[in-house]
């Protein structure tokens, strides 16, 4: 399978942050601006080796997604710990200008997508998450965002509430 470049591979990530709702613009951010997040889809927190990995490729680095009312990093806090590395002071970044909650469904949109995979236990805690956010999208819908199976979704939907709560009036995975 060719993955393309990495220069490809930037490019489409930065198309696909640039194509998302509520994203401005790539802007050069001062890294001293940026925040870690308030509710990282990653539990364990960030991978040492994924930063020094990145640190040490010559690529240049995707933007980042920042919540632009708290500043909090919505999407790449180990490529804004990659240019802390290497000594960077602004990173590339587009701001989201949406809630909390959707922030962080554009985290995990995002970390499904590209970079260092979640762990099936960090997609689990996000899929408990969003079922709390979200009680009306369907089991695929929230499966397709945690990248999980709809299968794995209902089960964990049953299991947190006792019973099957999906609404009738449910929102699909095609929203």
């Amino acid at each position: 399978m060719n993955v393309g470049s990495s220069a490809e591979r930037t490019l489409s990530v930065t198309r696909s942050i640039h194509e998302m709702p509520f994203c401005s613009n790539i802007v050069d951010l001062p890294i001293s601006d940026a925040l870690p997040s308030d509710s990282p889809p990653r539990t364990a927190g960030v991978n040492a080796s994924q930063i020094r990995m990145l640190a040490e490729s010559a690529a240049a680095l995707p933007p980042i997604v920042i919540h632009r009312e708290t500043m909090h990093v919505v999407d790449g806090w180990h490529r804004l710990c990659t240019a802390q590395l290497r000594g960077e002071t602004t990173i590339a970044a587009a701001l989201f200008d949406g809630g909390p909650a959707g922030a962080f469904v554009l985290a995990m949109k995002l970390n499904t997508a590209h970079g260092l995979p979640l762990s099936l236990a960090d997609r689990k805690v996000a899929t408990l998450r969003m079922l709390s956010l979200y009680p009306q999208w369907s089991d695929r819908a929230i499966a397709a965002v945690a990248g999980i199976s709809h299968k794995t979704a209902g089960v964990l939907r049953r299991r947190s509430t006792g019973e099957n709560l999906q609404s009738t009036e449910r929102i699909a995975r095609n929203m």
